[in-house]
């Protein structure tokens, strides 16, 4: 082998080493990134008031808890609405729990108002089937869906503050 031949060779070796480096510190799996957000993620929670113009008419906060291998976030809010000259109390509260890899586990959303009480609980059985219930103050029904892959809705602390 020629000094140009192994120059050659030792150049193209380099260079796929390096682009195999770069690939390994540039492109991560999405699961992998959603893990080291997560566990940057600060337990922590903020509270809310919810006002009508200049009217107080409730309050609201949110909290995230961070466990060993779950994140769980609490949403409450409470609403004290005028309805044709009644005061109407309604409440909101939703559970969530979410893997360190920000996979939706389980969660139960309540909504409870003057007449009004509805709960959904759910939870996910792999990573794509999702069973949730659904009950009303006289119903109660039971689906499973399907998906390729479940998704987390958006849990994110956006526009809070």
């Amino acid at each position: 082998m020629t000094r140009r031949g192994l120059a050659a060779l030792l150049i193209t070796v380099w260079l796929v080493a390096l682009a195999l480096l770069a690939r390994r510190e540039l492109w991560h799996p999405a699961g992998e990134r959603f893990a080291e957000a997560a566990l940057a993620l600060p337990p922590g929670a903020t509270h809310f008031t919810v006002q009508l113009g200049d009217a107080q008419i409730g309050y609201a906060s949110s909290t995230v808890d961070t466990l060993i291998d779950t994140l769980r976030v609490l949403e409450y809010v409470v609403l004290d609405v005028p309805v044709l000259g009644e005061v109407q109390r309604t409440e909101a509260r939703t559970e969530i729990s979410l893997s360190r890899t920000l996979a939706l586990r389980d969660f139960t959303a309540t909504l409870r108002g003057t007449d009004t009480h509805f709960t959904a609980t759910g939870h996910v059985e792999g990573d794509s089937v999702l069973e949730f219930t659904l009950e009303g103050d006289a119903s109660r029904s039971v689906r499973r869906a399907r998906s390729r892959r479940i998704a987390t809705a958006s849990c994110s602390r956006k526009g809070h503050g």
